[in-house]
């Protein structure tokens, strides 16, 4: 799969190599408003280095949605969900232990961007937002 290539503008990779999963249409060099919403693309920063592999909404503010930081990791892959969602399942049982309402997962929060799930009793409440 060739996978498109976005890339930001000179000194616009500071805040998502902190770790932060959105990018901004700002900090995008021209070219990305033609891509199809939902494509998977590789940000690159100015210099051609590597910087994450995300989603793309070329008409949205937040024009792209980190979900991985490595170039291999394929929007297919189930590890790339089970993971993320274990480990936010885990950490709302050892934070709210006795919690039967909460809000399990949280989108990019818990590296699961557009998804969230709520807990209501025994039921679950689930949104796709991308």
């Amino acid at each position: 799969m060739s996978v498109p290539r976005i890339t930001l503008r000179p000194k616009r990779d500071r805040r998502v190599r902190a770790g932060h999963p959105w990018i901004f249409s700002n900090e995008l060099e021209a070219g990305f408003s033609d891509l199809e919403p939902g494509a998977v693309v590789d940000v690159f920063d100015a210099t051609g280095a590597f910087v994450g592999r995300g989603l793309v909404s070329p008409s949205s503010l937040i024009a792209v949605r980190l979900y991985s930081r490595y170039r291999k990791e394929d929007l297919d892959s189930p590890a790339l969900y089970v993971m993320p969602f274990r480990e936010a399942v885990a950490y709302r049982v050892t934070m709210w232990p006795a919690s039967r309402d909460l809000r399990v997962v949280h989108a990019s929060g818990d590296f699961l961007p557009g998804l969230i799930v709520d807990r209501f009793g025994d039921h679950l409440a689930v949104q796709l937002n991308t």
